[in-house]
């Protein structure tokens, strides 16, 4: 290794021996909440943290279940979901301290996917960040005793990379993987937790001594992370490698009591061939487990997919057969054939035809340039094989056509080169924010804040300028992701500014108003107000928003003040903004046309391009509800195409689902099938809410064709993703229409939704969930006065227009056959 190495073995010399708590085994009662609190110390009970208490008015705390370093586990209640679930509340700080909180939470939105423990929700409470998380269940890895056999070790370890591989393909990597990271249940199926260490696959190293790198998990840490080197996949391929070899030996492949040898021994002794410690295991696997272990990571495989692939008795080359057979040509490569070379999905997110148009215009099409660019872009970590095709994500894509200055130019250049940087990466980022081209600036100012981070002394005014708009492009797209990825830079160590923590707080509302809830709404009229023109009027958008979950009324007079606001301002964007939150506000009450005219005019005004697009889908939205379809049905198509065109796939997402709305309203969609590409490019997104939106539209499909069994899992989709958001209308419609398909929901779940039918703000939907449920057999006692003035909510010559589900005709006509 390189003279890191060397100054990271004279630092060894301080290092004082290895806490081995951390590697004993744990039992089943406790191995979840050992990884979720990270017991190494017992901090005082917070004040609110009581059995009985409730968090965020959504939890109640059963239960403490254990304490740690960081905080403590409580069994806890979800009165929305009504599942029970692992409650962490952690101690407040700053710096690394809160930096982890926020890699933890921004990781696990990210990892949607199975074998992932389930983010379900996060927010403060009395100061103390807490995050939610579903339970886990199982053991320690490998789930048995060691040591153990192959036949024991085979079937958890594959699953384990395989899931690996999954969070290396969002970009993520743990840094952290050991046995009490990975829960083991009954069937053998392992559930990776704790993304508290994680970083984004192109983040350099950070120091061993940070909180929590060494207690308990020294055993399992790389040479590169010890030796403060970029980190890869491999790094945490490494770690598997650890627990590999322990689980088949029992022993580890560097064994000491003392850290500094423990290190010094990884970063200058080869570990012992498998082979040679336990016979008649399979040479393969002894094998990969010894290139797992070497020091230099380039001699390691090169994707978790791979040594799957290897465990399971394959043998995977440098590059895949498949690709082989498109690059084996002496004539160049047209772009189409591309294609085929990559994962995707191309819906919503465009991955398999950009990935092969960016490798297109990098090599021309050439045979011999194609695999020597693929093998460069799998050292940089952008992109990994999947099987036989290239798997790589948004953020790599966009990474790859972004061309940006390295921060690393600036070691020898002194601060101002570092502050021209930083003031070019926000002049290219407002540029290209102002396209709708959002991912892409964030990419900027991710390289105006490396340059900055490198000067010995941060200038904080700097950091502000581009905090500042950072967040405005968050909060102008809008994703959870996004969201996420601003409040990890704000969290990290830095120059704490006190606009640094109103960014801060003003971010963790926009993210706590994805549920409806009441306590959004008491968070959003806490923020304090902005000089920063830009940054007010996001900080009234996060206000409107969280009003309308508690009431319209409330809504509307939040509305008063804005309007009051942005008359004051003369600003063009603060009064476009204001006539697309009027005009959400006319839809919820019922006055689409009027809605619809208010959002074309945010759209005309705007000079932001996403605001436009969405404004212009508000619009789309509040025709398709005024029955005027064609008139949606373009808007929605305009739409479709911008944000196809600037690669926005949260507003790309919206405009697909909103169509096959209209489509379906129209009649368009009878006897298809769901568009399960949508729902599955979707779910990719990170969005519950997006999720269900796509879900429910795509049961009420298969519904309509009389396909139950569809309808059943779609609709049930739904309901779960919008329990998870709390989103009262899509839950009753999800519910609803999964009754009315053969589904048994508990007899609470019926009455609660029954009840919330009858009192629905939206008597058209209230209506038709009514009828739903009666067409699944639920008693339906409903006097005929209340009936005949939910239907009055539609004009009577629309009575026969299909809405959601049903249309008012047909509603009626099954809640009087109940009868």
């Amino acid at each position: 290794m390189n003279s890191a190495a060397g100054e990271s073995l004279e630092s060894l010399e301080s290092l004082e021996s290895l806490d081995l708590e951390g590697l004993d085994d744990v039992g089943e009662s406790d191995a979840f909440l050992r990884a979720a609190a990270h017991v190494s110390g017992v901090l005082p009970l917070p004040q609110f943290a009581r059995e009985g208490a409730w968090i965020a008015g959504r939890y109640r705390l059963e239960g403490r279940l254990g304490r740690g370093g960081y905080g403590e586990v409580w069994d806890a209640h979800d009165r929305l979901s009504g599942e029970r679930v692992a409650l962490k509340i952690l101690r407040p700080g700053t710096g690394e301290l809160a930096a982890r909180a926020c890699r933890e939470v921004a990781s696990l939105r990210l990892l949607r996917l199975p074998g992932i423990v389930r983010l379900i929700d996060e927010g403060i409470e009395d100061e103390h960040p807490f995050v939610v998380m579903e339970r886990a269940e199982g053991v320690p890895f490998p789930g048995v005793a060691v040591p153990c056999t192959w036949a024991a070790l085979e079937g958890p370890l594959v699953k384990l990379c395989e899931a690996l591989a999954r969070v290396h393909a969002v970009g993520l990597l743990h840094r952290d993987l050991k046995p009490g990271n990975v829960l083991v249940d009954g069937a053998g199926r392992p559930t990776i937790l704790d993304f508290g260490l994680s970083c984004l696959s192109a983040a350099t190293a950070e120091r061993i001594t940070g909180v929590g790198m060494l207690v308990g998990t020294a055993a399992y840490l790389a040479p590169e992370q010890i030796a403060e080197l970029p980190l890869s996949a491999r790094t945490d391929l490494y770690a598997v490698g650890v627990m590999a070899f322990h689980a088949l030996t029992g022993r580890f492949p560097h064994a000491s009591e003392n850290l500094a040898e423990l290190l010094r021994g990884k970063l200058t002794e080869r570990p012992p061939a498998l082979a040679s410690l336990v016979e008649g295991g399979p040479a393969h696997v002894a094998a990969v487990v010894d290139r797992l272990l070497a020091t230099d990571s380039d001699e390691r495989p090169r994707s978790a997919a791979e040594v799957a692939e290897v465990f399971r008795g394959g043998c995977v080359s440098r590059t895949p057969s498949a690709v082989h057979a498109i690059i084996a040509s002496d004539k160049p490569i047209e772009e189409a054939d591309l294609r085929a070379l990559f994962a995707g999905p191309d819906r919503l997110l465009h991955l398999r035809e950009d990935a092969a148009l960016l490798l297109f215009s990098r090599t021309g099409g050439d045979p011999a340039r194609i695999e020597q660019e693929i093998e460069a872009w799998m050292g940089a970590g952008l992109c990994r094989w999947d099987g036989d095709l290239l798997a790589m994500n948004r953020e790599a894509i966009d990474a790859l056509e972004t061309p940006v200055r390295l921060a690393s130019m600036l070691v020898a250049e002194g601060a101002q080169p570092a502050l021209t940087i930083a003031k070019e990466a926000m002049a290219s980022a407002a540029a290209l924010a102002a396209e709708g081209r959002l991912a892409r600036a964030v990419l900027h100012l991710e390289e105006g804040l490396r340059a900055l981070r490198g000067l010995s002394e941060v200038p904080a005014d700097a950091f502000d300028r581009l905090h500042s708009q950072w967040v405005e492009i968050a909060l102008t797209e809008g994703s959870p992701q996004g969201l996420d990825r601003a409040l990890y830079e704000l969290c990290r160590p830095g120059p704490g500014t006190e606009l640094t923590r109103a960014l801060e707080r003003l971010v963790r509302v926009a993210l706590a108003v994805n549920a409806w809830t009441e306590r959004a709404a008491e968070l959003a009229e806490g923020l304090p107000s902005l000089s920063d023109p830009r940054l007010e009027r996001l900080r009234y958008g996060v206000r409107v928003l969280a009003a309308r979950r508690v009431s319209l009324a409330r809504e509307e007079a939040v509305l008063e003040e804005a309007r009051a606001w942005a008359l004051a301002s003369g600003d063009r964007a603060a009064r476009a903004a204001h006539a697309a939150w009027l005009g959400r506000l006319r839809y919820c009450q019922n006055r689409f046309e009027e809605a619809a005219r208010l959002e074309e005019e945010a759209a005309e005004g705007t000079p932001f391009r996403s605001m436009e697009i969405a404004a212009r889908l508000d619009a789309a939205s509040a025709w398709m509800e005024a029955f005027q379809l064609e008139r949606a049905a373009v808007g929605a198509a305009v739409a479709t195409e911008l944000a196809r065109r600037f690669r926005l796939p949260m507003l790309e997402a919206r405009a697909a689902w909103l169509r096959r709305c209209i489509d379906y309203r129209a009649g368009k969609t009878d006897g298809e099938g769901p568009d399960e590409e949508l729902v599955e490019a979707a779910s990719r997104l990170g969005s519950l809410h997006v999720e269900g939106l796509v879900s429910v539209a795509e049961a009420a499909v298969s519904y309509r064709k009389g396909d139950a069994e569809a309808t059943r899992a779609l609709a049930g989709r739904a309901f779960r993703c919008f329990s998870g958001t709390g989103h009262p209308l899509g839950r009753l419609l999800a519910g609803a229409l999964l009754v009315a398909a053969g589904e048994r929901l508990s007899e609470e779940n019926v009455e609660v939704i029954l009840a919330k039918a009858r009192a629905c703000p939206v008597p058209s939907v209230g209506i038709q969930v009514l009828a739903l449920l009666a067409e699944g057999g639920v008693s339906v006692e409903v006097e005929q006065a209340a009936l005949s003035e939910m239907a009055s909510t539609v004009p009577a010559e629309h009575a026969s227009r299909r809405l959601d589900v049903l249309s008012i005709e047909e509603a009626l006509a099954r809640l009087i056959t109940s009868r």
